[in-house]
Formats: C-alpha cells, structure tokens, sequence
C-alpha cells in the first residue's frame, strides 16, 4: 500500500489514467492545474494529499466519463499508486 510517493509519480499515475478519456495535454494541464491551485509542493506525497487531488479532479471527471466511469478511473489511480508500494 502507498504511503508516500514524489510529486512526478503522483503526476505520471494520474495523467496516464485520465489521458484515454479526454486527450493527454488536457489531462496534464488538469492535473498540473489542480496541484498549482491546492499549492502541491515539496518532494513527496500522502494518501491524504493525493485524495485530495482525486476530490478536485473528480467533478471534471464526471462530466466526461459519467460517475460510474469516475469511480472506475479512480480504482485504477489508487491500483497503480499502491504498486508503487512505500516511500518515494
């Protein structure tokens, strides 16, 4: 399980999961934007932060894949976080 992981891995999971759904340059500037806003900074992340990062993105996400498909895409982010497994 994930405990902490860098910024640029957080970044990479969520990007590479929401990039099918609506285009890779939207979902790196959503990310991005939503780590800039939150002021997302320093070498490593929580579950805590990285929730809420999933808690800003999540209305967006609603509204071009539909809620159902939200919560899938969010199952997948939490999978490929937890396999990165402990500290960065």
């Amino acid at each position: 399980m994930l405990t902490t992981a860098t910024n640029d891995q957080v970044i990479a999971i969520l990007v590479r999961a929401i990039s099918p759904y609506v285009g890779a340059t939207m979902a790196g500037a959503s990310v991005r934007g939503v780590c800039a806003r939150l002021a997302v900074d320093g070498a490593a992340m929580d579950r805590a932060r990285i929730q809420t990062i999933l808690d800003a993105l999540g209305p967006g996400l609603h509204v071009y894949v539909g809620k159902e498909k939200t919560q899938s895409v969010l199952r997948e982010i939490w999978s490929a976080l937890d396999a990165l497994g402990g500290g960065p």
